[in-house]
């Protein structure tokens, strides 16, 4: 890579960063700390190629002091964290999908905490869903995100259609690493693929010079359509995941994200059309 085309990357990376860094100051990460985990990437990205590559390979090809090699390679390994947005989406989804646990309309039935028998009942609903949670924890869980509340006669009634993108709650911060992530390692694989291998499914559309009329009936469209797929894609998922339940080859996972950006600013003088 030409030195022109690493300053032309960089000033990408600049572009990329931006937003990052802004989410860093405001849950008050420093750029030390930041430094650091940028250090533990770079390393990660290398064994993750290499992983028998020498501390002065590394140090070459990252330009991270030996030092710094040595000193990460050896630190303990932090144990993955657990979080819970994966489990509450299965429970939402298996919630709205599963025959046993919609109302005479087909909608979601609102659930008593436990029924006899095999009446439906929340905690009917956690045992087959066979997340890595109590009942009791995702009951609160789901409260106090908003997804679901409590009725008078202590039923659980949900509130929304999936888990997949929380913006606010305990689970923003998890949909954050995870849509980003997913997105982030799909460009970077196509990015950096070898001549002939396949290329990951992404695309996108940017159109600029709209007016807000222009943006709020594409952004109504855009929200439509995404929430559509999303769902018909969530049933078929829910379906194919209780199919292969117990298969050995099971350990496959499925990402898609949609995301919708649309800025007009306020008071941007109009357009002057070129004659």
């Amino acid at each position: 890579m030409t030195d022109t085309e690493t300053e032309e990357f960089r000033r990408v990376l600049l572009r990329l960063t931006t937003p990052l860094a802004r989410v860093m100051v405001a849950r008050g990460l420093s750029f030390g700390a930041a430094s650091e985990t940028l250090k533990e990437a770079m390393l990660a990205a290398v064994l993750a190629e290499a992983p028998d590559t020498t501390d002065s390979r590394v140090s070459l090809l990252t330009g991270l002091h030996r030092k710094d090699v040595k000193r990460l390679r050896e630190a303990p390994t932090a144990p993955p964290r657990r979080g819970s947005l994966g489990a509450l989406a299965r429970v939402i989804s298996h919630w709205r999908h599963r025959r046993g646990f919609r109302d005479a309309e087909g909608a979601p039935a609102a659930l008593p905490r436990s029924a006899p028998a095999r009446a439906p009942s929340f905690d009917r609903l956690i045992r087959e869903t066979r997340v890595d949670l109590s009942a009791g924890t995702v009951w609160k869980e789901l409260v106090q995100s908003g997804m679901a509340e409590e009725t008078g006669d202590g039923r659980l009634r949900l509130l929304v259609s999936s888990a997949v993108d929380p913006t606010t709650g305990p689970g923003a911060v998890e949909a954050f690493e995870k849509n980003l992530a997913a997105h982030l390692d799909t460009a970077a694989a196509n990015l950096t693929r070898q001549p002939g291998a396949p290329a990951r499914f992404e695309r996108a559309l940017h159109y600029s010079h709209l007016g807000a009329g222009s943006l709020a009936r594409l952004d109504a469209e855009a929200r439509a359509g995404a929430e559509a797929l999303l769902l018909a894609l969530d049933a078929l998922a829910n379906e194919l995941q209780e199919a292969d339940a117990g298969r050995r080859d099971a350990k496959g996972r499925f990402s898609l994200g949609v995301y919708l950006n649309d800025t007009h600013p306020a008071g941007a003088p109009p357009r002057k059309e070129k004659r």
